[in-house]
C-alpha cells in the first residue's frame, strides 16, 4: 500500500477473476479495486454471443468459488 513516498488507495487492473482471496487482500490493504472486465462480464457475453452454454457458467462460477479445489 504505501511504496515508497506513494500512498496506494486504488488499483486498475485490465481483468479479474473476482477471486475472494484477491478480494480481500485488496480490502485488507484498504486498496479499491478497478477492473476493467471481470469473469462475471466475460461470461455473460460469451453466453449472449452463443460462444458457451448456461452449463458452462456452472463451471466457471464453481472455479470463481473454489479454484484450488473445482475440479476434484
Amino acid at each position: 500500500r504505501d511504496e515508497g513516498k506513494c500512498h496506494v488507495t486504488d488499483v486498475v487492473a485490465i481483468f479479474s477473476y473476482e477471486l475472494l482471496a484477491g478480494l480481500e487482500h485488496a480490502q485488507q490493504g484498504r486498496v479499491r479495486l478497478h477492473p476493467l472486465c471481470t469473469i462475471s462480464d466475460l461470461t455473460e457475453v460469451a453466453i449472449e454471443q452463443g460462444r458457451i452454454q448456461d452449463s458452462d457458467r456452472d463451471l466457471i462460477n464453481a472455479f470463481v468459488k473454489d479454484p484450488e479445489g473445482w475440479r476434484r
